[in-house]
């Protein structure tokens, strides 16, 4: 056999390797969000927020849902469509029933950022973000609490897999449609999907702008599939005692909170371990965006 073949050979079968242990670690940070959340899924009582999420999702039909979060929600309907739709199935509306979702959008997140992350950055990098996923006392805290902030999460990772897949082949319409229809998950899921969604698009328009045919089908797309959001957000955002305590909190007080929060969590006992903890998930951000990829595979030619 050639070296050039044999080396090629052995390139392939090191990087199939490597790729066969990050799923692997996926796996077991998988399973640990899984055991972590279903620990805990049903040991406290309703929130004040899940309240009004029971109230929607009992309701006895899908126009009940949609006519309850008209005039109760701030927030889209899917998240309580899926969950109305589980409790027919699992015929429980206790705590853990009314919670599943987000314990299973939790959980489907961390293979999921896996792959996005992945396809950004490389294997090791994929496989800490897939254990981030399934550890952070936030996205641990989502998962536990009936509202639409981990199907967001769960969201917004699967759209930053569709554009990482669709920078990979911009020529290709079966990836441009995944991505419109993560963008028009996010969208139905929480209208804060618009941030990311809306940095996504620039992100397109700056990087594919050969693209235009496709882009703009799927904007077109996209605007008709969140029609029906037009009228409900019109309704919700008319309630301003609604929307008062979202208002109280300045833009950059909830953004610093996300920072915070994700990195070590609520409630850190002291200032000193929070600082900490942030500086270290500082640092591993920037490790991984300066460390520079490796190639999948190395050709030697003798």
């Amino acid at each position: 056999m050639p070296a050039a073949t044999l080396e090629l050979s052995r390139s392939r079968r090191g990087g199939s390797e490597a790729l066969s242990l990050a799923w692997g670690i996926v796996a077991a940070a998988t399973a640990a969000a899984l055991i972590i959340r279903v620990a805990f899924v049903s040991g406290q009582s309703l929130g004040y927020e899940e309240v009004f999420t029971r109230a929607i999702a009992t309701q006895p039909s899908i126009t009940g849902v949609w006519n309850t979060i008209r005039a109760t929600e701030s927030t889209p309907p899917l998240y309580y469509v899926l969950t109305w739709l589980w409790l027919k199935l699992a015929g429980s509306h206790g705590a853990g029933a009314l919670r599943m979702v987000s314990l299973l959008a939790g959980v489907a997140t961390v293979p999921v950022s896996f792959a996005a992350a992945r396809r950004l950055f490389g294997e090791r990098v994929g496989a800490a973000t897939a254990w981030l996923a399934a550890i952070s006392p936030i996205l641990v805290g989502f998962s536990l609490y009936a509202r639409a902030y981990a199907l967001l999460v769960l969201a917004g990772a699967v759209s930053v897999w569709a554009l990482a897949e669709l920078r990979e082949r911009p020529g290709s319409w079966t990836r441009w449609v995944g991505w419109a229809a993560s963008a028009v998950l996010c969208l139905w899921t929480h209208y804060f999907g618009v941030f990311l969604i809306a940095a996504e698009v620039a992100f397109l328009a700056f990087a594919l702008p050969r693209e235009r045919l496709r882009f703009g089908a799927c904007l077109v797309a996209i605007a008709a599939a969140t029609i029906p959001l037009w009228s409900l957000f019109s309704a919700q955002s008319g309630d301003s005692e609604r929307t008062a305590y979202i208002a109280a909190e300045p833009l950059h007080g909830r953004l610093e909170g996300i920072v915070r929060q994700f990195a070590m969590g609520t409630n850190v006992p002291t200032a000193w371990l929070e600082g900490a903890g942030i500086a270290v998930f500082a640092l591993a951000i920037l490790y991984a965006l300066a460390r520079p990829r490796r190639p999948r595979e190395t050709l030697l030619l003798v």
